[in-house]
């Protein structure tokens, strides 16, 4: 059986807790899904944790990667501007529900939605895009490697 996204929510302990069993062996185990994700890279392991294993304690992580990957390098200490941006594309993300001008500026606490704030946006949910397609080729890569053992 190919390992699917789906399969992630076994990474949960409440779902692994609930698990009955009808005996045998599993046709995909924890173990498996934790293998996948110690081949990607760490943001794209929290990303599938938090996105699909239901782990939300991970989303002062995730925002936390999130901010370093949009963040411009040369900042010494990064606002909570991107912070705002961050937990606003995640939130976006997570209902997709599409907000007017005005909500995202309510939403960072600012007084008008600008341009530059749109392109951070639009970067930050283009970063989102980009973990969840790195973690859809190695979820194929996983199952043609094992397809091809079997």
């Amino acid at each position: 059986m190919p390992l699917s996204l789906e399969h992630f929510k076994l990474l949960s302990a409440k779902a692994a807790s609930l698990e009955m069993g009808t005996g045998g062996n599993p046709e995909i185990t924890f173990q498996e899904c934790a293998d996948l994700l110690a081949t990607v890279e760490y943001p794209v392991s929290v990303y599938a944790r938090y996105w699909y294993a239901g782990q939300l304690n991970l989303w002062p992580t995730l925002v936390g990667l999130l901010v370093t990957a949009i963040a411009p390098k040369d900042l010494g200490l990064v606002p909570v501007f991107y912070r705002q941006i961050a937990e606003l594309a995640l939130r976006i993300a997570r209902s997709e529900i599409r907000l007017t001008r005005a909500q995202k500026a309510y939403a960072i606490e600012r007084t008008h939605w600008k341009r530059k704030y749109e392109n951070i946006l639009r970067e930050t949910t283009s970063k989102l895009d980009e973990w969840d397609y790195e973690l859809r080729v190695a979820l194929k890569h996983w199952n043609e490697k094992n397809r091809a053992n079997v």
